[in-house]
């Protein structure tokens, strides 16, 4: 059995984990000469501890596969990299089969969310004989904020609005949701139209296209400015700790008037022939999408843009740069589902390595309530941890 100690020195207080890491045969002696520990999966030799090691160096440091194993092998314990990926992936898995459906369907109970795409390089192929190809896929992300949950889809990599539209959207309690202008959100408002489905357009994406013709034009200065104003309302009004109801008054009071004088003079500048390509894309990001964009002025539960669900994708990005891509459609799948973990974890304040730890070692010892497994209902137990008082 290989075992790891580690000592912890904090607020006057040392405390010891030990973990358990796997059981493995050392040559010249008798196999039956040490009992077979319990494990996560029959067959999988990985503990909860060591899986806490690797899942939160790879989702919350961003450490690629070739890096853990340097570590490893730095630290006496030498595997081959496809041995501990078939693991990984099976404890990954295993994880997602059990609390993937629960949180989605705590998502689709609410009445507003966030929506998101990103891309991911994933390594496939059609069948044995073929070729390996690299190619872009996306992974797609619903974020509720009533819930504390942010749940991430991938399906074959697609980026067609079926992903969102059957999983997420489709005979739940969702109402309104803010997106892009990407094709898919405005197909699925669409499709969903009789279940009473309101997109709501994001604010930042239409000021960051005029900071970006702000180069060609200064005088788009203004119409920034205007928006900046929007921006402090709403910062405001998070401040004062506004109800749903008070934040649609305050709304209404302070940013409905500035929302109409910034509607009328982006229509008098479509009709000015002076400014440049990059202003009048901009000007027609808003105009063509007037509604969307005023949608947030009656309705307090709405934000006025999709940025917490896009740094959602932040440490997809921040990991994507390290480890370059994923080996096939289902690690794709497994890496989705990890970051809807991580991401919710940050959302309840709960130590992501302490939390998957934990949750392994209850579905180990034969936890079945699920629900009280996902982020928003998981009540944290230091369990396993020895306690010395200095």
């Amino acid at each position: 059995m290989w075992v790891v100690r580690l000592f912890f020195y904090q607020k006057q207080e040392v405390y010891c984990k030990e973990y358990k890491i796997a059981r493995f045969n050392v040559p010249g002696s008798d196999p039956q000469s040490s009992k077979y520990p319990q494990s996560i999966i029959k067959g999988n030799p990985l503990m909860p501890s060591f899986c806490r090691f690797y899942l939160e160096s790879k989702f919350a440091y961003h450490l690629s596969e070739n890096r853990l194993l340097d570590m490893l092998s730095q630290m006496g314990m030498k595997v081959a990299q496809s041995t501990l990926n078939g693991w990984m992936q099976q404890i990954m898995t295993y994880l997602r089969e059990r609390l993937g459906p629960v949180m989605l369907e705590r998502i689709r109970q609410c009445v507003y969310t966030q929506n998101d795409e990103s891309r991911i390089v994933v390594r496939s192929r059609e069948s044995k004989e073929d070729k390996f190809k690299y190619n872009v896929e996306y992974i797609h992300a619903a974020l509720s904020m009533e819930a504390k949950l942010c749940v991430m889809e991938y399906k074959e990599g697609s980026r067609s609005h079926s992903v969102q539209e059957d999983a997420i959207f489709k005979d739940s309690c969702i109402r309104v949701f803010t997106a892009d202008r990407a094709v898919l959100y405005e197909t699925i408002e669409k499709d969903l139209e009789e279940m009473g489905l309101v997109r709501t357009a994001c604010w930042f994406h239409a000021r960051h296209r005029f900071v970006d013709a702000y180069i060609s034009d200064h005088r788009v200065r203004v119409i920034i400015l205007m928006m900046n104003y929007l921006f402090q309302i709403e910062r405001e009004s998070k401040i004062r700790k506004h109800t749903a109801k008070q934040r649609r008054r305050f709304r209404l009071k302070y940013s409905a008037s500035i929302v109409g004088k910034l509607m009328k003079l982006l229509k008098k500048i479509k009709l000015d022939s002076s400014y440049g390509a990059m202003v009048q894309r901009a000007v027609n990001y808003v105009l063509d999408d007037e509604k969307a964009f005023k949608v947030f002025l009656q309705d307090g539960r709405v934000e006025m843009h999709n940025n917490a669900v896009e740094r959602m994708f932040r440490h997809l990005a921040m990991g994507r740069r390290n480890w370059m891509h994923t080996g096939s459609h289902l690690g794709a799948e497994n890496i989705a589902f990890m970051f809807s973990l991580f991401e919710s974890c940050k959302l309840n304040d709960i130590n992501f390595g302490d939390y998957i730890e934990d949750i392994l070692t209850r579905l180990m010892e034969g936890e079945q309530d699920f629900i009280s497994l996902i982020p928003v209902s998981y009540t944290h137990l230091r369990a396993h941890e020895t306690v010395l008082d200095l």
